[in-house]
């Protein structure tokens, strides 16, 4: 598989997916002991049938319970959600699936010829209703699943080495890459954007004062704005209501014109292209989603739709300093399959008055 698509190293699925396997694999390396006693105290019980069909049921909740844990920390990295109960959903869920579903999906595949399949389709949806019905059931409950802000790149690295280690090894030594993993879950997320763009140029975004994303734009693409609030930590991501605070400052949205301020630096977000004028006049940083270039001049620094095909999607970090502007571009590198390739980050530009 690397050998044809090696970029698939890197997607949730290649990770996720192997993760599993590996730790399957080694789990039952592990266990051949113990499923060895387990065995021999088969063949001496009267009813070894009754056992060993307990020995394969509780194989199973332990296959599904060894997937999940090894799964869990990838999730978490790509999709910033850990889930507390999604093991308990798939002990139950995939012995349904093994045993009931997958069964009667094959039966449904030899009996399409005949035009019989409607007879194990419809068992075959009981148990697809049941399935439903228990994610539905856990993710219901209080604190079934956590969302977490985004983990740094070495986090990845981390859970990766440790897991390697815990599971290529055979001697006790192995329990080393535990510690590993959990420092890679330990890692605490650099500093968020205070600015976002989204790659189309037509969605804005600014953190609050209490750090959380707020759409600043006259547009909401519920994609866009789901992915800043996850990556945030946050459910869901609104409209930006200025506080009473803010709004006695001359800040807050009016027609098309965010006015927002964060220390020296003062910023405009337009999406009305009769406000731009207005809000190159007054702004330090001006994040249009209207062509603005060669028409605002005012500011010191103006980024438009047009940066956004070029470059891909917006962040900037402000403080006392200076600002931080990172493109999803630039961050891809110089690569055939990145648009407009090799890309640019901007230089640092320093605070006004500073």
């Amino acid at each position: 598989m690397l050998i044809a698509a090696p970029e698939a190293l890197t997607g949730a699925s290649f990770q996720m997916s192997f993760a599993a396997v590996i730790a399957l694999i080694a789990a039952w390396e592990a266990a051949a002991p113990w499923r060895r006693r387990l065995h021999e105290r088969a063949d001496r019980m009267r009813h070894r049938w009754a056992w060993r069909l307990m020995v394969g049921f509780g194989s199973s909740l332990a296959t599904t319970l060894i997937a999940s844990v090894a799964t869990g920390a990838f999730a978490a990295y790509h999709f910033n959600r850990l889930s507390f109960l999604g093991v308990i959903a798939n002990l139950l869920g995939v012995p349904l699936t093994g045993f009931w579903i997958m069964p009667w999906g094959l039966l449904t595949m030899l009996l399409m010829p005949i035009g019989l399949e409607k007879f194990a389709l419809v068992p075959m949806g009981w148990g697809i209703q049941g399935l439903d019905a228990i994610a539905a059931y856990v993710a219901a409950w209080p604190q079934a699943a956590m969302l977490v802000s985004s983990l740094p790149g070495a986090s990845l690295w981390l859970l990766t080495l440790g897991g390697l280690w815990l599971c290529l090894w055979r001697r006790r030594w192995r329990l080393a890459g535990l510690p590993v993993a959990v420092a890679g879950l330990m890692l605490s997320p650099g500093p968020a954007p205070d600015l976002l763009m989204s790659e189309d140029g037509k969605v804005l975004g600014l953190r609050d004062g209490q750090g959380r994303v707020q759409v600043a734009s006259a547009r909401i693409d519920r994609f866009v704005t789901d992915a800043w609030a996850r990556r945030s930590g946050q459910e869901g991501v609104r409209k930006w209501n200025a506080s009473a605070e803010e709004l006695g400052l001359g800040l807050g949205c009016q027609s098309g014109l965010c006015r927002w301020r964060k220390g020296p630096w003062r910023v405009a977000l337009v999406s009305d292209e009769g406000r731009l004028a207005e809000a190159c006049a007054s702004a330090d940083i001006v994040l249009s989603t209207v062509d603005a270039q060669g028409r605002c001049r005012g500011p010191r620094l103006v980024i438009d739709r047009r940066d956004a095909w070029r470059e891909g999607a917006q962040a900037l970090w402000l403080d006392e300093s200076g600002v931080r502007r990172e493109t999803a571009n630039a961050v891809r590198g110089d690569r055939p399959w990145v648009p407009n390739s090799p890309s640019r980050k901007a230089m640092p530009m320093r605070a006004p008055g500073a």
